[in-house]
């Protein structure tokens, strides 16, 4: 501390006219200077904290400046994070733009080549015939339906000429189309090409609710009938056109081996939407939803003979086998169904999911007794399965066009398969579903025949049919469409029907 006279003149010095006045009245020095060391350290103390006050304002305004750096940092690093999220959104935009010009560059590329390639296709398949080690040496290897050739002289053992009706049914992709597609069906990006894929493999993406197939198909809906179990509705007269459709895949699909199936058949059909009387015992009701011509016995294949040739003509729409490369990478199982709708881009209670669960449930569905049955969507899964059931010699038969469809034909030149033998038979028919599919079965103890069909007036020649006839009817129900059309009992006659256009049928090579 300061002497006294120090003090007090520092006291002086600080304190106010109130505290001089009342110090004024004070006599005691000690009390005086005790007062004013008191003031001077208060005063002191007051510095102290304005100091710190001063230093911790500067440490403030130094973090308020951080923090203003951190905020400026921050929104530069989101507005980097924007700009990186745009890059993206345009690098893939890239990727998928580039993607799709391949596509489209690949499309043109086999527009100004197609014609070509049919001829030397041609070519090829006359070549093949022979079957000779410098015919096959000389395939491209790079031609898809070369490629099915060399797998039909791969597993079919005899020489006879190639079947182009069924190497027709192909996939059109060529083959840097059928990499490019097969590359995206394995990173599972199919969808995103949906469009280009769909167009270039000739496949049908597109099935309106008001389709009449899909009606056909949909269980749900009670105005309608499922293939083949309760035939066309009464009054619908614009179903009609399809009715071959329902009568000959259902027919031919229950027509195996002798179990009950052939009754709860029947008992399906009568009374719900057929139309016309059941009555059986006389032969003289005939259901008018039966086309004519549908059924037949087996006497009015002979030559000469006259007959109603039933509408032929294949209802559904134009599509091709896919390539087993990209069917293989594909689900069919009803188990991913949603995957499935994910690549078609299938709408929710849609038509096309209809079609799809319905076609899945079909080729799921356990064979009869018996019955060996698989689904195809390609040329070689067809060949595989028809070997597996005949062997390899094997042939593949189909009805040529559909001319005399719905008119008067006359039987021509008739060709007994196999000698005329009681035979087993591979049938395939297609089912809805975006690319081509074949449903292929068995069927034990048919005879099978090849005619040719002529025009009723000049006898000229119009179309050559293939003709199956079931000769085993006794495990039939006395109410299937065959007995409605025919007149007969089970087991009192034969049944026999025309392959369609585009069915099938797989024999042992005569």
């Amino acid at each position: 501390m300061l002497s006294g006279t120090t003090a007090t003149a520092v006291a002086v010095g600080l304190l106010t006219s109130e505290d001089g006045r009342i110090l004024a009245e004070r006599t005691d020095p000690q009390t005086i200077n005790d007062s004013m060391a008191l003031t001077i350290q208060c005063v002191a103390s007051v510095s102290n904290m304005g100091r710190h006050l001063y230093v911790r304002n500067y440490e403030v305004l130094a973090l308020c400046s951080q923090v203003t750096i951190l905020q400026r940092l921050l929104k530069d690093n989101k507005k980097k994070v924007r700009e990186l999220k745009e890059e993206n959104k345009g690098l893939k935009k890239l990727v998928d733009s580039y993607a799709n010009d391949l596509v489209a560059r690949s499309t043109e590329q086999s527009k100004t080549t197609i014609e070509l390639q049919k001829q030397y296709e041609k070519l090829l398949v006359e070549v093949s015939h022979a079957k000779t080690p410098s015919s096959s040496s000389q395939a491209n290897t790079f031609t898809p339906r070369a490629s099915l050739i060399r797998y039909w002289n791969n597993h079919i053992s005899n020489n006879l000429p190639k079947p182009l009706f069924l190497f027709s049914k192909a996939s059109p992709l060529n083959a840097q189309n059928s990499a490019i597609f097969t590359n995206l069906a394995t990173q599972n990006s199919l969808s995103s090409h949906f469009h280009s894929f769909c167009s270039l493999a000739n496949l049908y993406c597109s099935f309106e609710d008001d389709h009449p197939l899909t009606q056909v198909s949909d269980k749900s809906d009670k105005k309608y009938n499922n293939a083949g179990k309760t035939g066309v509705p009464t009054g619908q007269k614009k179903y009609r056109d399809f009715a071959n459709i329902v009568y000959r895949i259902a027919y031919d699909k229950l027509i195996n081996h002798g179990n009950d199936t052939f009754k709860k058949y029947g008992k399906r059909l009568v009374g719900r939407g057929i139309g016309g009387s059941s009555k059986l015992d006389s032969g003289s009701s005939v259901n008018r939803w039966v086309e004519p011509g549908s059924f037949f016995r087996e006497s009015m294949l002979k030559g000469g003979n006259v007959m109603v040739m039933p509408d032929i003509k294949d209802r559904m729409p134009k599509r091709s086998f896919l390539p087993q490369a990209i069917l293989s990478k594909l689900p069919f199982s009803t188990l991913r169904l949603s995957e499935l709708k994910g690549i078609f881009h299938v709408r929710e209670n849609s038509s096309m999911e209809r079609m799809l669960v319905n076609a899945l449930a079909e080729c799921e569905r356990a064979p009869s007794l018996g019955e060996s049955k698989q689904c195809v969507g390609s040329v070689e899964d067809m060949i595989d399965f028809a070997v597996s059931v005949l062997g390899h010699n094997v042939v593949v038969r189909s009805t040529k066009n559909v001319n005399g469809s719905k008119q008067n034909v006359m039987i021509g030149s008739v060709k007994e398969i196999n000698g005329g033998e009681v035979t087993n038979l591979v049938s395939c028919h297609q089912i809805m579903y975006p690319y081509l599919l074949y449903y292929c079965h068995s069927l034990p103890k048919v005879r099978v025949y090849q005619a040719d069909i002529l025009d009723v007036e000049s006898k000229a020649k119009i179309n050559h049919g293939v003709a199956i006839c079931h000769l085993n009817t006794a495990d039939w129900s006395p109410k299937h469409v065959a007995f409605l059309a025919l007149g007969f009992s089970p087991g009192q006659i034969e049944v026999c029907h025309w392959f369609y256009e585009n069915e099938m049928a797989w024999t042992t090579a005569d």
